[in-house]
């Protein structure tokens, strides 16, 4: 009777023993106390703006994606000691991610003289005006179809007047050669608002037949000639085709050039720097933004100069940039690039009066335009820039860049014409 009641005992603990563990096993775990509840969101925070930084530098976070979803079903399920190890599991991915280089470099300031230029479309009009400013260079667009109008058609009147006469005033020329063409390239000039956009040659045999034409004929002048291969071709205005296509047209540009004369400098497009924009999310977003393009091109080297288009202010941000923190970041591409060439500012200006850009408004005068051509001038020349080519001689009918005339419709000299021969002299 005894056994038996001991044996009854027995299996009754063993079973409430099984149902105790059964209960324990189907309840969630337990809920961090408020101090480690504290320290688990401050190091999610923590490891939160590392992703935005390691993301803003153009790393590859994907690896950290799939770690979030899985951190945030362990965590609505409660499972916080699953949520800490997935946030040190990320936390070291990030840290040694192999990232691009960043938006802004640091890079050495070599300083030195710099050769003031003017952007001129009517060059023989306007070139007696640019002479008198006391210029050094002039840049002048060269259209395919002004000198090949059709296959094998030659015409240099035009063009070797204008040689002759910066041969003869001792004025270095930089063409802005655009692949434009009614019967050469793969689309019409389009026009697209005040500009015409270039494309692709249909067969790169007549392109590289123009280049040799013209850089053989005028091989061997007295006159400082260079070659700059399209214009903003991170713009559909100017460019009808994809960055792999241009780079794949200067890589052709420059081996003919060189060809057909190795003392001709040939400079690589400029991109767009956004001046006309307003761009969400500050410096990080405008600069990175572009330079996947500039990558490219830097990394083609096939250019003996790199060409900038810098329209940002000195002394105020524009989406986050100014004139110096965008020029850094070009240089700062090629420092970690181990690139050494010469830098060219082919277009640079500012309005002279206020001036709309969306909600935006750039108070423009004839007294800030001064100024802040002084201020962009001095910064380029201290950082080694080697040529600076302001946009406008005169105003003319243009959005946004219209009013950046160093002279007046008369001719007469406004402050920043001034401000500018004082740099020639």
């Amino acid at each position: 009777m005894k056994k038996n009641l001991l044996i009854i005992l027995l299996v009754t603990l063993v079973v409430i023993t099984i149902i105790a563990i059964l209960f324990l096993n189907s309840l969630p775990p337990a809920q961090p106390n408020q101090s480690n509840a504290e320290q688990l969101q401050a190091k999610l925070q923590e490891l939160r703006a590392l992703y935005e930084q390691k993301e803003a530098e153009s790393c590859d976070v994907s690896g950290v994606q799939a770690l979030y979803q899985q951190g945030l079903a362990a965590y609505n399920s409660g499972d916080y000691a699953e949520v800490n190890q997935l946030a040190e599991e990320a936390e070291g991915i990030l840290t040694s991610l192999n990232c691009p280089p960043s938006a802004i470099v640091e890079h050495p300031a070599t300083g030195g003289d710099i050769l003031m230029g003017i952007n001129l479309q009517q060059f023989m009009d306007d070139i007696v005006a640019a002479k008198s400013l006391g210029v050094d260079v002039v840049a002048t667009t060269l259209r395919w179809s002004s000198v090949e109008p059709t296959d094998d058609n030659f015409t240099f009147d035009s063009l070797d007047e204008i040689v002759n006469e910066a041969e003869s005033s001792g004025i270095a020329l930089s063409f802005n050669v655009r692949a434009m063409s009614e019967w050469g390239t793969v689309s019409l000039p389009v026009l697209k608002g005040s500009y015409r956009s270039s494309s692709m040659p249909k067969d790169l045999a007549e392109w590289r037949e123009f280049l040799t034409t013209v850089a053989s004929r005028y091989k061997g002048r007295d006159v400082d000639i260079s070659y700059e291969i399209e214009n903003e071709v991170n713009a559909e205005a100017f460019w009808n085709g994809s960055i792999d296509d241009y780079v794949s047209l200067l890589e052709e540009s420059y081996a003919t050039i060189k060809s057909a004369d190795p003392n001709a400098k040939v400079v690589a497009s400029a991109l767009a720097c956004g001046i006309t924009k307003n761009v969400e999310g500050g410096s990080d977003a405008a600069i990175t933004s572009f330079n996947s393009h500039l990558g490219k091109i830097l990394d083609s080297g096939a250019f003996d100069v790199v060409s900038v288009h810098d329209y940002y202010f000195p002394d105020r941000e524009v989406n986050g940039v100014t004139f110096q923190n965008y020029l850094d970041n070009i240089l700062g591409q090629m420092v970690v690039r181990g690139l050494d060439k010469e830098v060219w500012i082919t277009e640079t200006g500012y309005v002279s009066k206020p001036t709309k850009v969306g909600s935006r408004t750039d108070p423009g005068s004839l007294e800030n335009q001064a100024d802040w051509l002084e201020q962009a001038y001095a910064y380029a020349d201290s950082v080694g820039v080697d040529r600076i080519f302001w946009l406008l001689l005169k105003d003319r009918d243009e959005p946004y860049f219209g009013s950046m005339g160093l002279l007046n419709d008369d001719g007469t000299r406004r402050p920043v014409a001034d401000v500018f021969s004082g740099f020639t002299f």
